[in-house]
């Protein structure tokens, strides 16, 4: 890795032009390896830049580390380095961690991996829908942690290339803009997160079709193994984006035993745009992307 990014990004000098000059050394440190495979991962964890284990690893398995000292400066070298994954520790960002997600969304961060103390489960799936990418309890081993970075570099990678060849997935007033990462509802635009939006995505393709918890969790999330109530979690947020009741859902429905399935026609006879939209309006007023 390149001694002078390492050292501009550790120090967590936030002035516009040294971070504008690490944005011309990660691409160039992009094109290092197999056809420029190299993926750029900023890791904000405690002391990383004098305990370094965790940057060690990603870097022997082809990663290039780079160590951010600060979360004060977590957003500012994300937007300018934009890197491919953000590796963070809670502890960087005590009690601030829904704050500093939201942020890191905000300046455009593909992909997200927490470690940590994260040993309450309900935490863990509050992340999630609040956007993290993974979660990661320590104590951890560091082959797993660089299997699970792995994993949701794969997925966000596989989303961006799939994105420019499909068209977009249309069901009644809902409509999926792959191309523009984008959903929306009678024509206004719903925030999703990136799990959500693969989600649905995933969901789309394969309408009909009794989807179980663990094919998601393998597909979706890139998990050979894991918990289904992270699905379950997952489910339910979408659901209350996306359907006019939640609690009776038109379009998501649960299989018992089995998992979920994308109904291929809505229940309850929801067939077009405006009905849909009159009736949600009703029960309660859509969320915008801001």
């Amino acid at each position: 890795m390149d001694t002078r990014l390492a050292a501009l990004v550790a120090g967590g000098r936030e002035r516009t032009a040294s971070l504008s000059a690490t944005s011309s050394v990660a691409e160039r440190l992009r094109t290092v390896g197999d056809k420029g495979s190299s993926f750029v991962v900023a890791v904000a964890i405690p002391d990383a830049a004098t305990n370094p284990h965790e940057l060690r690893a990603l870097n022997a398995a082809g990663l290039v580390a780079v160590p951010v000292r600060r979360a004060a400066a977590l957003g500012t070298v994300v937007a300018q380095l934009r890197p491919d994954l953000v590796l963070l520790d809670i502890a960087v960002c005590p009690g601030a961690v829904l704050d500093m997600l939201a942020e890191l969304r905000t300046v455009g961060a593909p992909a997200v991996v927490l470690c940590g103390s994260l040993s309450d489960p309900t935490i863990r799936a509050a992340l999630l829908c609040a956007g993290a990418d993974d979660c990661l309890e320590a104590p951890y081993l560091l082959d797993e942690l660089v299997a699970r970075v792995r994993a949701v570099l794969r997925r966000t990678q596989s989303t961006a290339q799939q994105g420019h060849s499909l068209a977009p997935l249309i069901a009644g007033p809902l409509s999926v803009d792959i191309d523009n990462h984008s959903v929306s509802i009678d024509g206004r635009r719903i925030a999703l997160t990136l799990l959500e939006f693969r989600l649905l995505t995933y969901l789309l393709r394969h309408r009909g079709v009794a989807m179980p918890r663990e094919r998601l969790l393998a597909d979706v999330w890139g998990y050979t193994i894991g918990a289904p109530e992270t699905v379950t979690v997952h489910i339910r947020r979408l659901r209350a984006k996306i359907e006019v009741d939640p609690s009776r859902p038109a379009w998501i429905e649960t299989v018992w035993g089995v998992g979920y399935r994308f109904r291929c026609e809505p229940r309850g006879g929801e067939r077009t745009a405006a009905e849909f939209s009159r009736r949600r309006t009703q029960s309660f007023p859509l969320a915008t992307a801001g």
